[in-house]
This record gives structure tokens, C-alpha cells and sequence, in this order.
């Protein structure tokens, strides 16, 4: 049996006793408290509020204006006053209703309704005037049977500071008729005699709701930099968030307050708060003594939320630093970093849909046991959910679904058997560009021939598409040769050989399927402690054609020492980490002068292949070797770029492109980082 200690809510203590709690004592440990120390004796819990050190920021309603000023979010609140001793007569209307608040003032005490002519006398006669503010009042709040009304919407704040709204809000209806003139407290501001209603019930739900949710997120978001924690687990806070609402149906967000009003006297008051303290407990009380998974019932994620695979993970840690909560597969997320839903590996993932095209239909074939094997055919025209796409043993790329396997071409002819079906992008999310715009770049043989047909294949290495073109166009076949699989990533797939005799013999050796390219090794290479040095270059595309090359670079060398003899390991193995960065590396400048209208030029010619869609983006990557003339070659690009390499420069890059892209487009602010960055139009 769980215990608790509760002095803020009489509807807590009554749900908890009727759940089978035990109430506990003040000088004993608890498994739950709702305690205000003000109002008594401080106590122990293994889940209990913020300090009110921390809370006072919000609570404090000068300190929560300057805050959200300081973060360029001051429109979210009326036109607010914070110091009234600088108030001049010119910043006020006479016949404007204004009012002044002590600052830490609840439940309508120390509130003063006057207008603005009378408002300097006011202010003059106080004695502590800095523990007041000025605010004016909404022009044309909607009014609810001709009275002015608030809504009172509740925020809760866990320790990892995820964010939570609860979708059921309070509307309070004041008691008095509205007069934008009348300075009565009873029509502006007291609640004693007011009505109550369910905001979500109400006309102006659907219109207002997604408003006051970015609302609240936007000031917690600039509250979080003062929380620097770490918290304990278990710690959280319920605030009310006040709003009222004008005619046009934008909220402004009048005070915080972090003990609000969790009593109740009217029924439908009663009924609201013990529903939102029934689905608290679910979301956090019982997930965090270990009873159950997190179940959010009416409260909704306000962080930004992401799906992210393991290729991302110094970008996943920098999503979760920065208050983004990655979120199940099958919800929407506001950032969608899955390639259309793909995961490339073991895992499973949201499913995509492809189409049966071929005549005689789709064969499905799954293994039922050691050695025995079934199947059962698809008809043509039917669609199906598809998990996984991998190259199969014949070299025939094939789809997962939840009976087996089908392959996605014949096996012979190649004739299409299963057509991928487009995946929309997440409504006002971001997302990557799905599989099918990626793969002219993802595949070598595809992007080598892609630069060839826009007249850029002199930014790479002597390169041929398969042996014949070899053999008919290489006039000198000495030295070494890399042969690439073309469907391959990473050190995988990739073969070092010497000579057009050795070219021929390893070609051969391949899987009939497997499309290849030959490469010539760059000729005297750029040697950093004599050894080869590799580039890697970010690129931002965006969906308006426009892309951005990062001036940071990845440099990474090989581990063996450079020689001209055929060595895999010096030649194709590379270490990860490397005493090299930007800082340090003497001719880091003079190559990236090179690498940026190398990158430029090739990018271009894919940028007509991607769909020009506002919310779509991709960071694509570009293997290059320098040489000693400091010329930039680039072997290989890259689609789907991983993002897990603990670098400096892939840190560094990672940081540039949160700050550059992805929090101002989903935050619509302006962009920082733009020195690290060279913007050019498709």
C-alpha cells in the first residue's frame, strides 16, 4: 500500500483513498506528496513538487514577463508594464482599462481595476512599487452570455522537463455583465460568484486549443534554461496557466501560477479537476513507482517530439538536450528523421505500403522451421504493409512483411513485382526525403551516373559504370582500382586491386545482381603523418531548392601508412577519430575552397530529383579526397548520413544543424549558426 501526503487538493486526498492509498505523516516518508511547505511542515517523498526556488520564476508575474521578453516571446502576454515607475503618461490610454498586480497575487486579491487616467495616481501612492506590474487589459475578450471569461488550463512539468497539457480546460464566466469601462473586479477579475464550463466542450475549442498549446510550450520553453537541475526522479509540478481570449480567437496568457486551485465547489469544477489528477496519476505517480507504463489519457506532449533511428544518435542526444521527446513510431511527431518510416537493420518500424504489380502476382515465402519453408501468392493490385527492405542471397533486393518475404523484382528479367506506394509527409512536421528521392544518391552506380548526364563526372575520380566501359575506355589500367558494390555503405563492399587483370577477376567474382563501379585511386593523394587523409561534407537540402554546404569538415585518415602497393587496410580502412580538426589542420582552409564548388556542383544536379515540398529536408554527405594539389575528388555521396561518429567535427556539425535548421523551422525564429554555413539556390 503506496503513501501520501496532501494539504493542496481535498478531490487528491479523496481519489488516492478511494484508489487504496494510505495517508502518511509528516515526519515519516511518503510515496507521494502534494505539499505545500508553506502551508505546513516540511516533507520527504519519493515523488513530490519543485522546490519553489524553481517555480518562482513562473510564478512571479514580473520575472515571467521579463523572461519571456528576453526570448522574444513578450507578444504572448498583454502589453505588460514591469517596472511602473516608468510608466508615462504617453505608454497609457485614458479610457483603456489597466490592471495593477502585486506580483505573486492569487485568487484575484491584490488586483486593482483602473483606467488609464487614473492609473499614475495609483501608482504614485504605492508603497513598494516594484512589487507590482501594470497590464492592460484584452481588447474584445469573447464574452459568454454578454460576461467576460478565462480559462484556466493545466500544465504538468516532470523532472526530465517534459511538458504535458491537459486537453479538458476550466472556463470561468464572470459574474457581471462586461463594460470594457467598468473598473467592478467582479467583471474582470473575481471568481466567487462565477460560472463554470468545459472549455473543450465549448464552440471555440478546435480553433483556440492548438494556439494556447504552443502558448504554454513557449513559455516553458524559455523557463527551462533557469531549471538547471538535475532533478530527482519522480519531481514535477502542476501549473495553472490562465488565458483569455479575443475575438479573433487569440489567446493571451495572463499569469502562472504554480499552486493553482485544485479544490472545488461547483460539480462540473470538481469533476474537471479530479479527471486531470486521475490521468496524472497514470502519466507519472504510478509509472514512476514502477506499477505501469506511462498512460497520458487527457494531457498532451507540449515538448517538440521526434522519431529517430540509431543513425542519428549525437542528433538524438542533441534533440533530448534540448527538450525534444522522441515519441512512439505509430504517433506523429513533429520532426521525422525515418526516411518515409524505413529503418535500415533489424528493427521494426512504422509500416510502408507497396503495391502487387506483377501479372502473375507476389509469392510470399517464410520459414516455418529448421530447413522447411512455406508459401502463398499476393494477388496483383493488393497492398501491403512492408517492415524491411535488404538484398537478398541472389541479389535481388526484397520486402519483409508480416508473412515472410517478396521480392521486389524477378529474379532474371528484373521486371517490377512490388511498386512503392508515397508516404505523405507528417502534417506541419518536418521530415527527410523518403527512399525513393534518395536512391539516385544513395547508390553509386546511380549517383556516378547522375553526375555523368549533367556534365559534372570530372568532380570524381576516373570512373566506369561496369567492366565492359572499362575495358573499351580506360587507356591506362596500371596501378590501383577500387571496386564498389553499389548498393553498399560504410567500409562494406568496397575492394582494393591492382591492374586491369585483377579488375576482371574480382568483377567476376561478384553476385550476378550486384550492380559495381570501378574507381581509380586519386592520383598523389593529400598524407597527413604520410597518411591519406578522407573528407567528409555535410550538405543541408531543403524542399525550396535551396541547399547548404557546412563548413565544417570530418577529417578522417587512414590507419596504416600510405604506400602505392594494393594494401586494404591502408587504403580502405579508416579510423574514426583522428588529432585532426578544424583548428588544428594547417590547410583546413585552402581545401574547403576547393571541397565548397566541388559539393556545389554536384549537388545540383540532384536537387531537380527531390520534391520541392516545404517540410521536406536531407543531409546528404560527400566522400572526398584531396590530393596534394589540394584539388577535392569526390568518391562517393552519401543519402542517409549517419550521424553517430563522436568527432569533434561531427559534434560540431550536429550542433550547427539544430541551431541553423531544425529548431528555427519548428519554432519559426531566426537561424543561428549561418557563419557555418554556405547557402546556394539549386
Amino acid at each position: 500500500m503506496y503513501s501520501f501526503l496532501v494539504n493542496r487538493s481535498a478531490i487528491m486526498r479523496e481519489l488516492l483513498l478511494a484508489e487504496g492509498w494510505r495517508e502518511g505523516r509528516v515526519d515519516s516518508p511518503v510515496d507521494l506528496a502534494m505539499w505545500d511547505r508553506r502551508a505546513g511542515q516540511a516533507c520527504t517523498a519519493q515523488i513530490q513538487t519543485f522546490p519553489r526556488s524553481a517555480t518562482n520564476a513562473l510564478d512571479n508575474k514580473r520575472d515571467l514577463y521579463v523572461e519571456l521578453a528576453r526570448h522574444g516571446q513578450a507578444s504572448l502576454m498583454p502589453a505588460t508594464f514591469p517596472d511602473v515607475a516608468r510608466i508615462e503618461s504617453s505608454d497609457l490610454e485614458a479610457s483603456r482599462l489597466y490592471f495593477l498586480k502585486e506580483i505573486y497575487s492569487t485568487a484575484g486579491k491584490g488586483i486593482r481595476c483602473l483606467r488609464g487616467d487614473a492609473l499614475l495616481a495609483e501608482v504614485a501612492s504605492l508603497r513598494a512599487p516594484t512589487r507590482h506590474i501594470v497590464q492592460r487589459n484584452v481588447a474584445d475578450p469573447v464574452l459568454l452570455d454578454g460576461r467576460k471569461t478565462t480559462l484556466r488550463v493545466f500544465v504538468v512539468l516532470l523532472h526530465d522537463l517534459s511538458a504535458y497539457i491537459y486537453g479538458e480546460a476550466l472556463g470561468i464566466i464572470h459574474s457581471q455583465d462586461y463594460d470594457p469601462a467598468d473598473t467592478d473586479a467582479d467583471v474582470h477579475v473575481l471568481h466567487h460568484a462565477a460560472k463554470y464550463f468545459s472549455y473543450a466542450d465549448s464552440d471555440f475549442f478546435a480553433q483556440t486549443f492548438p494556439a494556447i498549446r504552443e502558448s504554454a510550450y513557449r513559455t516553458l520553453r524559455c523557463y527551462f534554461g533557469g531549471l538547471t537541475g538535475p532533478w530527482r526522479k519522480g519531481t514535477y509540478q502542476i501549473f495553472g496557466f490562465d488565458y483569455v481570449i479575443d475575438t479573433d480567437l487569440r489567446p493571451f496568457l495572463i499569469e502562472v501560477n504554480a499552486y493553482p486551485n485544485l479544490w472545488g465547489v461547483a460539480q462540473i469544477e470538481i469533476d474537471i479537476k479530479r479527471q486531470m489528477l486521475r490521468d496524472f496519476l497514470g502519466l507519472h505517480v504510478y509509472p514512476t513507482l514502477g506499477e505501469a507504463e506511462p498512460a497520458p489519457g487527457g494531457f498532451h506532449l507540449l515538448n517538440r517530439s521526434f522519431h529517430c533511428h540509431g543513425y542519428h544518435a549525437r542528433l538524438r542526444e542533441a534533440l533530448v538536450a534540448h527538450q525534444y521527446r522522441p515519441v512512439p513510431r505509430d504517433q506523429p511527431a513533429d520532426l521525422c528523421l525515418l526516411y518515409d518510416g524505413w529503418e535500415h537493420g533489424r528493427c521494426r518500424c512504422r509500416a510502408r505500403p507497396y503495391r502487387v504489380v506483377s501479372r502473375s502476382g507476389a509469392l510470399v515465402r517464410a520459414r516455418i522451421g529448421l530447413g522447411s519453408r512455406k508459401s502463398h501468392e499476393i494477388p496483383r493490385g493488393e497492398v501491403v504493409d512492408t517492415y524491411r527492405r535488404e538484398i537478398g542471397p541472389q541479389g535481388v533486393p526484397r520486402l519483409q512483411i508480416a508473412g515472410g518475404w517478396i521480392s521486389e523484382v524477378l529474379y532474371g528479367s528484373g521486371a517490377p513485382v512490388m511498386e512503392a506506394l508515397p508516404v505523405p509527409p507528417r502534417e506541419g512536421g518536418l521530415q527527410t526525403y523518403g527512399a525513393r528521392y534518395l536512391r539516385p544518391f544513395s547508390d553509386k552506380a546511380e549517383f556516378l551516373r547522375t553526375l555523368e548526364q549533367h556534365g559534372c563526372g570530372d568532380v570524381c575520380p576516373e570512373t566506369y559504370l561496369d567492366l565492359a566501359a572499362f575495358e573499351e575506355r580506360a587507356e591506362d589500367t596500371a596501378g590501383k582500382w577500387f571496386v564498389k558494390i553499389a548498393h553498399m555503405c560504410g567500409r562494406t563492399g568496397v575492394f582494393c586491386v591492382e591492374g586491369a587483370d585483377a579488375v576482371r577477376e574480382k568483377v567476376r567474382s561478384l553476385p550476378p545482381r550486384h550492380r559495381y563501379v570501378i574507381q581509380r585511386e586519386v592520383a598523389d593523394p593529400y598524407l597527413l603523418d604520410d597518411r591519406k587523409v578522407v573528407l567528409r561534407a555535410w550538405v543541408l537540402a531543403c524542399g525550396d531548392r535551396q541547399f547548404h554546404v557546412s563548413k565544417r569538415l570530418r577529417i578522417t585518415r587512414q590507419r596504416a601508412r600510405y604506400t602505392e602497393a594494393v594494401d586494404r587496410d591502408g587504403d580502405v580502412e579508416l579510423e574514426e577519430d583522428t588529432p585532426y580538426d578544424d583548428t588544428t589542420w594547417p590547410d583546413y582552409e585552402a581545401v574547403l575552397a576547393r571541397v565548397v564548388p566541388a559539393v556545389s556542383r554536384a549537388m545540383r544536379c540532384f536537387l531537380p530529383l527531390l520534391d520541392p515540398n516545404e517540410r521536406r529536408f536531407n543531409v546528404f554527405a560527400y566522400d572526398i579526397i584531396p590530393n596534394r594539389s589540394l584539388d577535392a575528388r569526390i568518391i562517393e555521396g552519401n543519402a542517409m548520413t549517419g550521424l553517430r561518429n563522436r568527432s569533434p567535427d561531427t559534434l560540431r556539425f550536429v550542433d550547427d544543424l539544430f541551431a541553423f535548421f531544425i529548431d528555427p523551422e519548428l519554432h519559426a525564429s531566426a537561424p543561428g549558426a549561418t557563419e557555418h554555413f554556405v547557402t546556394a539556390d539549386g
